[in-house]
């Protein structure tokens, strides 16, 4: 014989189940996720922007960059251990990682080389590029043993025949920071715009 229960407990049972099945809860509060994104750095004023690079006769292409494939993914990646990552499900990137990275070395170069000549791979065949960088990515993570790490491959390519002005290998850390995920990707921002100084500097010196 089958066990009675009366409506209101049924009905309490009921939603008793879709409130613990609805919410995902730490300490008592419901977890959200938060979204980031890598910023560019702070535009430089007008009189200086204009002394600062080859000017706006520069016409710049970025790109391709090449990403890793452990990186290419909404949740951002850290480094806990030798050979172990943790993917954060709560704390994820507002857009694609790679496009977010390549627009703002793409907006970094071209504030610190003076030009608003800028295109983004692939472009068109009628835009004419001075210069060329691309840029292969082999880390960009916190590794709670190192703090941000960061280090690429890049290459200048330079005239009609794209002749390769520059090839170098780049390694930039911060110290290790509180692990909060908002100081983590500053200093993401802070290392990638290290990147475009050097290779900004890079580029002036040719």
């Amino acid at each position: 014989m089958r066990p009675q229960y009366s409506k209101p407990a049924t009905l309490v049972l009921f939603l008793s189940i879709v409130a613990l099945s609805a919410c995902i809860k730490f300490g008592g509060t419901e977890q959200q996720t938060m979204f980031y994104a890598l910023e560019s750095l702070p535009p430089a004023p007008q009189s200086t922007r204009l002394a600062a690079g080859p000017g706006d006769d520069l016409s710049l292409g970025i790109g391709p960059v090449k990403w890793p494939k452990y990186l290419d993914r909404p949740q951002i990646v850290t480094r806990i251990g030798p050979n172990q990552y943790h993917m954060a499900e709560f704390a994820q990137w507002t857009e694609n990682l790679s496009d977010n990275f390549t627009h703002v070395l793409a907006e970094n170069l071209s504030t610190l080389l003076a030009t608003d000549r800028v295109s983004i791979f692939p472009w068109g065949r009628s835009k004419s590029i001075d210069l060329q960088v691309i840029v292969e990515v082999i880390r960009f993570e916190h590794d709670e043993g190192e703090g941000t790490v960061f280090q690429s491959r890049w290459t200048v390519l330079g005239g009609d025949e794209k002749q390769v002005l520059v090839m170098k290998r780049s390694e930039f850390k911060t110290p290790e920071d509180s692990g909060d995920y908002q100081a983590i990707v500053a200093n993401m921002s802070k290392v990638l715009g290290e990147l475009c100084k050097e290779i900004a500097g890079t580029i002036q010196a040719l």
